[in-house]
């Protein structure tokens, strides 16, 4: 007989009150501030080789999960600052594109028993995210516009390399800031 153990919990925060939905962030961010802390004091241990920590989900995560009003709340009781954390805590982001929005056919319940959400919620979601992220003067999103995941994550890959200066290629990037006009012309 083949034993399988799964750790973690499958929690639904759409069914909080306003109340759990900001203590259980509360809880979630402490426990991944103190985990970031754990691995990078690891890595600091390292002296004989360089240390990359790749962290699934950041700090800023949480703010997709509740009202603008709510993560305020949260970050005045915390005494932290959205910005702060975004732009002081991470050297890069890379926003990967939920397959919801432009994958749909890999986004499948079936696929992924963790996954609970909609397509529309998964994509909302992910708009959230990456308004919470993309002020960060690395954040790369990577959309869905591979032939397959291996693909996508092989660009992510080679955005790290690029990141920590050990591109070879000859890619150009640029960034452009859009603002919204007040005016009409």
């Amino acid at each position: 007989a083949t034993l399988i153990m799964k750790g973690g919990a499958m929690i639904v925060s759409s069914s909080f009150t306003e109340q759990q939905g900001l203590t259980f962030q509360k809880g979630l961010m402490r426990l991944q501030i103190a985990l970031e802390e754990s691995f990078l004091e690891i890595g600091q241990m390292v002296t004989d080789q360089h240390v990359v920590i790749l962290i699934d989900r950041g700090l800023l995560d949480g703010s997709a999960y509740v009202s603008r009003s709510e993560w305020q709340a949260l970050m005045d009781d915390l005494n932290m600052s959205t910005v702060m954390m975004r732009d002081n805590r991470y050297d890069a982001v890379l926003h990967l594109v939920t397959a919801a929005d432009g994958a749909q056919k890999f986004y499948a319940s079936l696929s992924n028993e963790a996954r609970y959400e909609s397509i529309e919620e998964a994509v909302n979601k992910d708009k959230k995210l990456r308004e919470a992220y993309m002020g960060h003067k690395n954040w790369v999103m990577i959309d869905n516009q591979f032939v397959d995941f291996q693909s996508k994550i092989n660009s992510a890959k080679q955005q790290v390399q690029r990141i920590l200066g050990r591109s070879g290629g000859t890619t150009f990037y640029k960034k452009f800031l859009l603002r919204k006009s007040s005016q009409r012309t």
